[in-house]
């Protein structure tokens, strides 16, 4: 099973808060569908957060399988 190391939690969540940053500034700007896609990644990056280990393995694979 693979799990997130403290430094990709760390990353995460960075990456996390600069996504929110930029989607605020996108919106506040009128760039609505950049916006969106800040979002969708920022929801992202936050799921990938939150999931049990066995679940963000099959994520993982899913994901690069999909590429």
């Amino acid at each position: 099973m693979r799990t997130l190391t403290e430094m990709q939690r760390k990353s995460l969540k960075d990456i996390r808060a600069l996504l929110s940053t930029h989607n605020e500034m996108a919106a506040r700007d009128g760039h609505g569908v950049l916006a969106y896609l800040l979002e969708l990644a920022r929801v992202e990056a936050n799921d990938l957060l939150q999931q049990d280990p066995s679940r963000l393995a099959r994520h993982i694979v899913k994901r690069r399988s999909n590429s």
